[in-house]
């Protein structure tokens, strides 16, 4: 029984369609280009400049480009999801299957549209802040105790950011408005890290990260598409525990 969205919401899909060309178009466009130019350096500079003097800082934020933050954040957002399927007692299956569904459709999206489409095929040449910046501090040159990616030669979009906000997305449509800016701001420690060591601009999370989630969206929660996928890992699972509870009562049985 399908229980979310069932039809396809052109309303909704048209904003989020309006909203990407706009922001996209207004990259390239004078005098648009200059004021997001003007933002990636600036906005640079003035994180970076957050771990020039301080040593406990560079630590700090050297690990949070460290796996065990990435690690973190996987117990983040396991948290926003517990709390969602949990918080209604009589819809706890269905939620599960919702939360699975959104956690298949964020892997396919990074897997496909971030490792596939821009590094394969698009290949997209982007150095990140760090390798034209001259003068900016270069975490993995002032700390060796640990291994600090800060630089690369195709930064745009960023799996990281594209990660975060995918998840983001997912919250704010299951959740509601509220949980979905409250998982926004939990997201923003976690976020900074690559920004502030010069591995990304920040338009590779405005124009690459952020347009893919309002892509994701617009193709997934506001067409039949994920309530037909929950639906059907829903009605799978119900399957699975009835021939189990069968096997369960047909071996009580035959004791």
């Amino acid at each position: 029984m399908t229980r979310w969205q069932t039809d396809t919401d052109f309303r909704v899909i048209s904003k989020l369609l309006l909203t990407i060309a706009i922001l996209f178009s207004s990259w390239f466009l004078p005098p648009f280009s200059h004021f997001w130019a003007w933002l990636d350096i600036k906005g640079f500079l003035l994180l970076n400049s957050w771990i020039r003097e301080s040593d406990v800082w560079q630590s700090f934020w050297g690990i949070g480009n460290c796996p065990i933050t990435d690690w973190m954040y996987d117990i983040v957002m396991a948290g926003f999801f517990i709390h969602y399927i949990f918080n209604e007692k009589g819809k706890r299956g269905y939620r599960f299957a919702q939360f699975f569904s959104a956690l298949i459709l964020v892997s396919c999206v990074l897997m496909f549209v971030n490792r596939h489409l821009f590094s394969t095929i698009l290949d997209i040449p982007r150095l990140s802040p760090s390798n034209v910046i001259e003068g900016c501090v270069r975490l993995s040159q002032e700390i060796h105790w640990m291994h600090i990616k800060d630089s690369s030669g195709h930064c745009y979009p960023g799996d990281h950011g594209t990660t975060i906000l995918l998840f983001c997305s997912s919250v704010h449509f299951l959740a509601g408005r509220k949980r979905g800016l409250f998982a926004l701001f939990c997201s923003i420690p976690f976020l900074l890290p690559r920004l502030i060591v010069g591995a990304h601009w920040l338009t590779d999370v405005i124009m690459g990260s952020f347009l893919i989630a309002l892509l994701y969206q617009a193709i997934f929660y506001y067409t039949p598409i994920f309530a037909m996928l929950a639906d059907s890992l829903y009605a799978g699972g119900a399957r699975i525990g009835s021939l189990f509870k069968q096997g369960k009562v047909k071996e009580q049985v035959y004791e």
